[in-house]
This record gives C-alpha cells, structure tokens and sequence, in this order.
C-alpha cells in the first residue's frame, strides 16, 4: 500500500544494508512509515540531505532508530541522521 498522500509521517529503521561503517553510498536502509492507513514498508531508502564523502567512513543510523518521512509530489524523501566514524582516528 503505497502512500499516496502528501505530509510528514513517523519511520522507524527496520535494517541496515551495506558496510557500517563504510563509505555513505553503500549504505541503504529498510524503514517502515507509519501512515493513517497502517504502516507501509520501504526497502533501499538513502537518506534525502547530503551524505559525507565516500573517502571517509560513515556509521549508519541503528536499528529502531526514529526517522522523519516526507512525501511531495509522490516523492519520498528521508531525513535520516548519518555520522562521520570517527572511531578508527
């Protein structure tokens, strides 16, 4: 059930796909967004603001992680928080 109204909606990250941590662009997250009409599954989501360089590592948002959802124009986009590692310094 595609969301077919416009707004902001709460998501919450189901998973975490690619290497965390590693470069930003191989990293992509399962979210599932919570809508008037139950809650709608969205696999392959990158996060809509610019990400870091890929010549430094990024640590992923976690699992369960609350994450904000706009839809635009039947645009999707996702404000997901993402991190430089700064671990391996």
């Amino acid at each position: 059930m595609p969301i077919s109204s416009d707004g902001l909606f709460h998501g919450t990250i189901v998973s975490v796909q690619g290497t965390n941590p590693g470069p930003a662009s191989g990293i992509s997250y399962t979210i599932d967004v919570n809508h008037d009409g139950g809650v709608v599954r969205y696999a392959g989501v990158k996060p809509a603001w610019n990400r870091p360089p890929d010549a430094f590592d990024t640590k992923a948002a976690p699992t369960g992680s609350a994450v904000l959802v706009a839809f635009v124009a039947g645009y999707m986009q996702a404000f997901i928080p993402e991190f430089y590692d700064t671990q391996s310094c």
